[in-house]
């Protein structure tokens, strides 16, 4: 299935559908996971219709014990030392002491320093 050519409200259609899915499978109802997850049954049912805040599909999957699922999800990754240099660019990383500023002798318009 390509995610990249569907809306938002389509992708969570899908999302909501698997997480009927997944109730089904572990023969559940709609009653019984609102119970377990501490919601109402039209959460749970708006939640199938791809209707539902992150929050609340984070309590369902809690409840159909399958949260562990985000890590295939949105698998976390690390940020390489190259982005994370061009992140910092020239940032400082030690201070330094107060330098003394040296006195310049003046300048003499016949003296050109050669």
């Amino acid at each position: 299935m390509r995610y990249s050519s569907m809306t938002a409200p389509a992708i969570a259609t899908v999302i909501g559908e698997r997480l009927k899915t997944y109730r089904l499978n572990a023969n559940k109802t709609q009653a019984s996971i609102a119970k377990d997850a501490g919601l109402t049954r039209k959460k749970i049912a708006n939640a199938e219709n791809g209707q539902c805040s992150l929050e609340t599909m984070v309590i369902i999957m809690q409840a159909l014990d399958v949260i562990d699922q985000i890590d295939i999800f949105l698998p976390a990754t690390q940020v390489s030392p190259v982005q994370l240099a061009q992140l910092h660019g020239n940032e400082r990383k030690r201070a330094s002491s107060p330098r003394e500023q040296q006195k310049q002798a003046p300048v003499n318009e016949d003296n050109l320093g050669w």
